[in-house]
């Protein structure tokens, strides 16, 4: 899992690294299928992204919230 994630977030940065203000404001190329949500047609690549930064920063908020809570379990169960 966390391969894959490490080459999710390369594949972002180098994405971000090329990304044109002009590229950020098109209409984000959403498939045609069943697999999208509804809310995604007609949103620009900025709201895209928008979008999965905020996701990653919540999933980051719930890893150190977890990870806290496990640290403590851990010290707890020691004593």
């Amino acid at each position: 899992m966390l391969a894959i994630r490490v080459r999710q977030a390369s594949a972002i940065e180098t994405w971000l690294a090329q990304v044109t203000p002009d590229q950020l404001a098109q209409s984000a190329p959403v498939p045609d299928d069943d697999r999208w949500p509804p809310y995604a047609k007609g949103r620009t690549v900025r709201q895209c992204l928008g979008t999965v930064l905020n996701a990653e920063w919540a999933h980051h908020g719930f890893c150190k919230r977890d990870l806290h809570k496990l640290s403590r379990q851990d010290s707890s169960q020691g004593s």
